[in-house]
């Protein structure tokens, strides 16, 4: 039920933007939503972008957080200077003595909503698929400690948010769709720094290696060498989650031809769950307490 709640939310603000429509006229939303799209773009190239460029031309190496300051306030920008330019251009096609008035309001401004609808629900869940992976690679590294099988009944069960963001990439085409956008969340990436992560442990690596999803990769030459990459160590070190990601050896890494289908295809949820039960099931003091 609760993978089910980010549709919950998408439903109620379609028809939250179909009533409003239908009663107010569409003019200010469907503005609003063309200024959104826009600096949705802008913001998500200049994360992608930006780094390669600013080293290409300006021999500049940008860190994450300033490439995300950069790219924000050119996204506010242009989101500002849209809303206004957009919002006459509209009011020219759409107002009271135009040609097209009679999509405004009514049946025909509710159908109109769905454009605007339709970007605030791909930008909520961007925010619920970053948030999901972001706690899905804090979970990944709090279980990557060989001294978790000592403390198997302090385990936190798997973050709801990330169960949320795998309900969202279940939608088909959304998941590829969200990929080419998110360079954070995108399937291949986040799995290749999660590699990265359970590296770490010599327990986490020999389940790996059991496990039909997980074994290829586990044995990988090129995923156990990711590790010795430069920066990410460092990364690790400060538990920085985003630069481990967007680490240039990680990204080679979930590009790799014959290693990229096998990251998109993982879901970690079932691994970490699976991991865990493992854990449980090995650990003495339970196998003790059951007997009793």
């Amino acid at each position: 039920m609760a993978s089910s709640y980010p549709f919950l939310f998408a439903l109620l603000i379609f028809a939250a933007f179909f009533v409003v429509s239908v009663k107010n006229g569409v003019l200010n939303l469907l503005a609003s939503g063309i200024a959104v799209a826009f600096a949705m773009a802008v913001f998500f190239c200049g994360v992608q972008f930006l780094p390669g460029l600013a080293e290409q031309f300006m021999d500049v190496e940008l860190e994450w957080k300033k490439t995300a300051m950069i790219s924000g306030g050119a996204a506010i920008f242009v989101f500002l200077i849209t809303r206004i330019v957009g919002g006459f251009m509209l009011k020219g096609i759409l107002g009271p003595d135009a040609f097209m008035n009679s999509l405004v309001d009514g049946g025909a401004g509710g159908i109109v909503s769905l454009f605007p609808s339709f970007v605030i629900v791909i930008f909520l869940f961007c925010c619920f698929r970053i948030a999901g992976t972001l706690h899905e690679l804090n979970y990944t590294a709090s279980l990557a400690r060989d001294e978790v099988a000592t403390m198997t009944d302090q385990i936190p069960p798997y973050p709801w948010t990330s169960s949320w963001r795998d309900s969202i990439e279940d939608v088909p085409l959304m998941a590829p769709g969200l990929d080419l956008i998110d360079p954070f969340s995108n399937r291949a990436n986040r799995n290749a720094a999660a590699f990265a992560i359970m590296n770490q442990s010599s327990l986490v690596r020999s389940y790996l290696h059991t496990q039909p999803d997980t074994g290829e990769l586990a044995a990988s030459t090129e995923v156990l060498k990711i590790n010795q990459a430069a920066g990410v160590k460092e990364a690790l070190e400060k538990q920085d989650r985003v630069e481990l990601v967007l680490n240039p050896a990680v990204l080679e890494l979930a590009d790799d031809p014959s290693l990229q289908p096998l990251f998109r295809r993982l879901r970690l949820q079932s691994i970490l769950k699976g991991y865990v039960k493992s854990l449980k099931i090995s650990d003495p003091s339970r196998i003790e307490n059951l007997a009793r």
